[in-house]
């Protein structure tokens, strides 16, 4: 009986084992998989940050041409009172 009793706990014992082992397989792929995942949510929010950079860059570039664009139309007005000033 004691035999008996040997040979089970050890095949509990070898299945133990191998869902030990199939489930540190399991861990391992959710890990790699996380990571992954992690990667290229990495990859998305650096273009998401790169877009936003050149997209301030734009509005940059526009606030300054506006600001000459005034400037500029501000001479057009303000010529016609100089000329009718000189006369």
């Amino acid at each position: 009986m004691m035999r008996l009793s040997l040979c089970v706990e050890d095949t509990v014992l070898d299945d133990n084992n191998q869902f030990s082992e199939e489930l540190n397989v399991m861990q391992i792929q959710q890990i790699m998989e996380n990571e992954n995942m992690s990667k290229e949510r990495e990859k998305c929010i650096m273009n998401i940050s790169k877009s936003t950079y050149e997209l301030n860059s734009l509005f940059k570039d526009l606030a300054k041409l506006v600001v000459n664009q005034g400037t500029i139309l501000d001479r057009i007005q303000g010529g016609p009172k100089v000329m009718t000033q000189l006369k």
